[in-house]
């Protein structure tokens, strides 16, 4: 048994792919494995040892030609996500700013969606300045920031509502 590749956590891990079982010899074909939590693989089978989730030790059973059996360990492992912050709901009048984001890590990337309406670019801390958002005051805009560890490529999201008012004339 080699233990799966750590993932990233929105993704499943299959213990019964060949790359991990693939020193098993001796059994009849794929029926002959099956996958408990258990290490005495007596109590809790896993329905669906394909599309694990969730990280920790597993076991696998595999039955040989003539009903001997070997169970060995399998270890999941999954990354941990980025911390992604956009900060919190601003409220600005037309022609002023207001700074969303709060997280700064060189570690990271950031992507900011939709980039309409950010008058600074810096993917640590944008600033949203809407000087002629149109006719339609109050106008809401909800920004996505998608930060991305870099050394593991697992992103996460967070939201951030920028409301613009009308200037009182």
């Amino acid at each position: 048994i080699t233990n799966p590749p750590t993932v990233c956590p929105n993704n499943t891990v299959d213990i019964t792919a060949p790359a991990v079982t693939v020193g098993t010899t001796g059994i009849t074909g794929p029926s002959a494995l099956s996958c408990w939590i258990d290490a005495g693989a007596t109590t809790t089978s896993l329905p669906n040892p394909s599309a694990i989730t969730t990280a920790g030790t597993y076991y696998i059973k595999a039955t040989g030609t003539g009903g001997c059996t070997d169970i060995k360990p399998v270890v999941v492992t999954f990354y941990s996500l980025p911390v992604s912050d956009a900060g919190n709901d601003i409220t600005i009048c037309t022609g002023t700013s207001g700074p969303i984001g709060t997280t700064n890590n060189p570690a990271y990337t950031y992507s900011w969606a939709p980039p309409t309406g950010l008058s600074s670019t810096s993917v640590s801390n944008p600033t949203a300045t809407l000087t002629n958002p149109g006719p339609s005051l109050p106008l809401t805009t909800t920004y996505t920031v998608i930060t991305t560890d870099q050394a593991t490529t697992c992103s996460s999201t967070d939201m951030v509502v920028v409301t613009v008012n009308a200037v009182a004339t």
